[in-house]
Order: C-alpha cells, then structure tokens, then sequence
C-alpha cells in the first residue's frame, strides 16, 4: 500500500491537537464475550472477500455481536482513514500497513496498548513466529497484532526455463548465480525482449541482499545497502534486467512485466500467489511458475527471506475498547488465520499446524514449492520508531537519483545518513 506523505503528517498534527485535548484512554480491561457491542471495521478492499468470512464467522460464533466493515480501495485508504480519525468518526478496528504506519499512530497515540488485553485475553503468540516479539514491539509493549505477514521469494517463469532447457531456480542459490541465470534467461531484442532479471523500481528490490542478511532501516552499516545498489547497477549495465528510468517512464508493473514475459524471474512474495492463480484462471497467462527462495551472498548462510507484517490495532477513542479488541484477536488469531490461509493468503499466524495445512492446502495449485514459505529465518526490516515512514522514503528518494544517473552511490549513502538522522532528531 502507498499513501500521500505530505497529506498523512498533515493529518497526524492534526490528530495530535485532538488527541491531546481529549483526555485520559480508558484502561484496559478484559476482553467481553456476550455483550451486544457494535464493532466498527475498516479494511481495505483488496482483502474484502476473506475479511467478510471472517467477520461472519465471528458473527455466527458470537451472535450478541455486530460488525460493520467499510471497505476502502488500497490507494485511498491510508488518508481516509486519517481524516475519519480526524473527525472523530474513526473505526473502533483498523487495518494499519506496516511497522512504518504504526510506528506513527503509536507516537500520535492513535491506538491502544494491547499490553493487558492480551494477557487477559490468552492468546498463544507463538503462533506468529519466534522473531514476532522483537520485531513488533515498541518500548516492550504490543499495539497491534498481525493478520497477515509477507515472506519474499522469487518468481520464474518454470515453462520459459524448460523450454531454453537451464536448470530450474533452487532454495540456496547465491546472488552471483542467480546473475548467471538472468543471462542466460535473457534474450531477444526491444519491445519483445526478455529479461532475465527484474529489479524493480521499490526500496526492497535493491535492499533484498542487505535485508535478508539483517539490515534494518535504522543500521549504520551501509555496506549491504552499497552492494544492493551495486548489483542492481550492474544487472542494468549487463542488459538483463530493465532499467529503472524505463520503468518510471512506462508505469510497467512488477507482475505484469512478468505476465507479459518480458521478465524470466523477478522478486516477490506471497501475495503472488492468488494474483498468478487468478491471472490462470482468467485466461491471463499460459505458463506454469514457481517459488524459489532469494539467493544469499557468497560466503553468508544462506537466509530464506525478510518480510513484514499487516497489522490490525485498536482505536485508542473507541468507545468498546473490551469488544474492539476481542473482535481484533479473533480477527489476527488462529480462527481468522485459517479463513484467510484457506483463500490463498498468507497469514500472521502461519505457525499454527491447521493454519500451516489450510494454506497449503493439496498442492494441485501452483507454486508447487509453497512450503518455502515457512522456513524459520524472515527478517523485518521495519522497526517501530517515530519517523519510519520518513526514513523509507528517504531512502526510495536517494537511491532512485543513483539509479537515474544522477548521483554517485557515496553521494547517496551520505545524504541518506544525514536526512535519516535530521528524522530521528526531530522525531525524540
């Protein structure tokens, strides 16, 4: 999900006057199973098929309950939401994108410490993973719990390698041989060229090889990023991934490029997963493909992945905090896991073995490789702390200057460092 920078801090100092002058949050108290609360949910649209069988699920298990969900399209969310907020006409459930976006409704106290709730409520935690408690706690404390969670992968075209006859992608490959492989994926001559890698125009395209070797966004070890940048240099010099200028010009998407086969392997998660399905099923495409994992550095181990999580939170102005939050653990927790794990998507709380089995579910479907999914080692690189949002696009903003020419990657690592740290100071 994207949103308008400018207008979302706009909003924030807004909610901040208004947060400010309203007042002391109720404490938290334990999670009520019976009463007759009306729950206000928003989500984006994107997941509404799975979010409404979640939500009658809930329904029919606690018929006392009403839920209303609003669904709002991806790109418009984020803002609306913020201003509905504003107004105090807010949701008493919220879909939040990301540690970046949580870390600033945490700072503006937009959402509620699940602390107590949670203790209270019982919920087994460990069914988000074992990194889950480093990675999306602030100051010790929990503000939301994920429903979904993302694992990046590689996708390839698997008909497309057979039909040239090289070697299918594997699970421990190194980002020099999977260099190799773009080249001899690579072929043909202007608009009908394939290419055999795709580094796209996001931060996490470049930064794939600092974050699966454990860089975070607010590290001062800039040695990864430099190789990130490097190698996404270098696969536009060789000719066998599209360059960065080209695909800003032409608005190419990741996944159609893909689609189109004008890329043979490009970087992805999860969520490709019913995207390709539904693209299959709609006549889209007419080859098979598979998951591979990311390569790893030569002479690092190698490391499944980074990823990052969906989160659901709790209006700190709800007036139902107790049946907000109840609704939310189901919602994040092993009854909605399976809903959302049966339809395809990968959730929060994969650990569980029924959720595990109803996402993968009789492997009739591709990818036939889905278990590389749940192996154990998946970094977040977003840890929650006031300005995170800030700092990413600082980085998307110097290193796109690097990759249109414009300046030197000493130049851009310099200006990152400083900027980050200009965020961070005025974010104490």
């Amino acid at each position: 999900m994207k949103q308008s920078l400018r207008s979302f801090t706009v909003i924030l100092m807004v909610l901040a006057l208004i947060i400010g002058l309203s007042g002391c949050q109720k404490k938290n108290a334990a999670p009520a199973d019976n009463d007759s609360s009306t729950i206000e949910f928003w989500v984006w649209n994107d997941d509404e098929q799975l979010a409404r069988k979640v939500v009658e699920a809930y329904q029919a298990e606690f018929p006392n309950r009403k839920v209303n969900v609003t669904m709002t399209p991806v790109r418009e969310y984020p803002d609306k939401l913020i201003a509905a907020m504003a107004a105090n006409a807010g949701p008493d459930v919220m879909c939040i994108d990301g540690n970046a976006v949580i870390s600033e409704y945490i700072s503006r106290k937009l959402i509620l410490n699940l602390d107590d709730y949670i203790k209270k409520g019982g919920i087994d935690l460990s069914i988000y993973g074992d990194n889950f408690n480093d990675q999306v706690r602030f100051q010790g404390s929990l503000y939301s719990l994920p429903y979904r969670s993302s694992v990046w992968v590689i996708a390839y075209n698997k008909t497309m390698f057979q039909e040239r006859g090289v070697p299918l992608p594997t699970d421990d490959m190194t980002w020099e041989q999977i260099f190799e492989t773009g080249r001899k994926m690579t072929f043909g001559e202007g608009p009908s060229k394939t290419y055999g890698l795709h580094f796209h125009t996001r931060n996490d395209d470049y930064l794939l090889s600092a974050f699966q070797h454990g860089f975070t966004f607010l590290d001062d070890d800039f040695s990864l990023v430099r190789t990130g940048m490097e190698m996404k240099n270098q696969a536009v010099k060789e000719g066998i991934s599209l360059p960065h200028g080209e695909i800003k010009s032409t608005g190419l998407g990741v996944r159609p490029a893909f689609e189109q086969k004008r890329t043979a392997v490009y970087f992805t998660g999860d969520w490709t997963i019913n995207q390709m399905r539904n693209s299959k099923a709609n006549g889209n495409i007419d080859f098979d493909w598979d998951f591979a994992a990311l390569p790893h550095l030569t002479g690092e181990p190698a490391q499944q992945s980074h990823g990052a999580w969906v989160h659901t939170a709790v209006n700190a102005r709800s007036k139902s905090p107790e049946a907000a939050y109840h609704f939310t653990q189901y919602f994040a927790g092993v009854q909605g896991a399976t809903i959302f794990a049966a339809g395809g998507t990968l959730p929060a709380a994969k650990y569980h073995p029924e959720v595990r089995t109803a996402f993968i579910g009789d492997r009739s479907l591709p990818p036939q490789n889905i278990e590389v999914l749940f192996r154990e080692n998946v970094h977040q690189p977003e840890p929650i702390t006031p300005g995170l949002n800030q700092i990413k696009q600082i980085f998307l903003e110097e290193s796109e200057l690097v990759f249109i020419g414009e300046k030197s990657i000493d130049d851009s690592i310099k200006a990152i460092q400083s900027r980050r740290a200009e965020v961070i100071k005025n974010n104490k």
